[in-house]
């Protein structure tokens, strides 16, 4: 029993995960002024913006 909890609480960790990530992706989406960037993932390391 105690298995089949744990496999439960892990995919309800992993949906969140996963939930937040596409929501701070699409903000970060709307906020993307006309960059030319070339790399479609860049946005993915841009932690300071530059």
């Amino acid at each position: 029993m105690a298995i089949i909890v744990g496999i439960g609480w892990l995919i309800i960790l992993c949906t969140f995960i996963v939930f937040f990530a596409a929501g701070a992706i699409s903000q970060h989406e709307k906020k993307r002024v006309a960059k030319d960037m070339e790399d479609p993932y860049s946005y993915l390391f841009d932690i300071y913006e530059e």
